[in-house]
């Protein structure tokens, strides 16, 4: 039961920054091709 946790929580941990790098991934391409595209924002 206690291993059964223990892994639980690992692999909530490594679900959650697998998620985020996916995210941060994403962002930093839509950015790339913004800054590209020369788009200026305020």
């Amino acid at each position: 039961m206690y291993t059964l946790l223990i892994t639980i929580v690992i692999g909530l941990f490594v679900a959650m920054l697998f998620v985020n790098l996916y995210f941060r991934a994403k962002v930093f391409k839509v950015y790339g091709i913004l800054v590209r595209n020369k788009v200026e924002r305020d």
